[in-house]
């Protein structure tokens, strides 16, 4: 019987490593992050337990297609799942995708945005986790477990690793995480419109025509105002 400190001890190293071991050369854009073709350009790593040899096993690569029980996608969402059968137990399951961040136009700015869900049989043991790993400096990295919309301007052209994966410590499987809703957007700045513009200067400069006949008809008439007086 395996110890729980061997399994997680043996999950930190393995999660972290994941992408940056299979690291080849990341594409262009996030590709198919609506899982419309399932795991295209995703990989895996699934990490089992089997009971005969009492030893923990790695597999990692294109290999979703290999582990049916262990990822899935359904309407835009993927889901990884913790499993079991006669001979293993799949306690850690990870899903990533490397790829390089368009470059952003100046002023521009870039958002990344998902939905997480996610059911754990015990949450102390259990961990779920996504997260966004810049390939060049390993000590980057943002925290996505939460969902929302990321603010990630500053990876602009940058070679990243989005991965999300699931992982048991308490050897009750089924733990499960789901993302969907997965977009990275660039929002332009709002700048006026060149006939906004010409407008805009017309009208400053009527202004201060206007302001400037203005102040010469009121010198005006003190010049004059002064000669009937004298």
């Amino acid at each position: 019987m395996k110890v729980l400190n061997k399994r997680i001890g043996a999950c930190a190293p393995l999660v972290l490593a994941a992408s940056l071991f299979w690291h080849q050369s990341a594409s262009a854009g996030l590709i198919n992050s609506d899982f419309a073709n399932e795991f295209d350009h995703w990989n895996g790593e699934v990490v089992s337990y089997n009971y005969l040899a009492d030893m923990d096993n790695v597999d990692s690569g294109d290999i979703t297609a290999s582990y049916v029980d262990n990822f899935s996608t359904s309407a835009g969402s993927a889901t990884l799942t913790t499993s079991f059968d006669d001979e293993n137990d799949y306690w850690s399951v990870v899903l990533f995708q490397d790829f390089t961040f368009d470059i952003v136009a100046p002023g521009n700015s870039l958002t990344l945005s998902l939905d997480v869900s996610y059911s754990l049989t015990d949450d102390f043991f259990d961990y779920a986790f996504v997260e966004l790993l810049d390939l060049d400096d390993n000590l980057a990295a943002i925290d996505l477990t939460s969902g929302g919309a990321f603010d990630v301007t500053d990876w602009s052209g940058v070679n990243a690793s989005i991965q999300f994966g699931v992982i048991d410590g308490d050897f009750d499987v089924f733990d499960s995480i789901t993302i969907s809703n997965l977009t990275i957007t660039e929002t332009a700045t709002d700048v006026p419109e060149p006939t906004s513009v010409a407008l805009l200067l017309s009208g400053l400069l009527l202004l201060a025509r206007q302001r400037w006949l203005g102040k010469t008809v009121t010198r005006a008439d003190k010049h004059t105002h002064n000669k009937v007086g004298a």
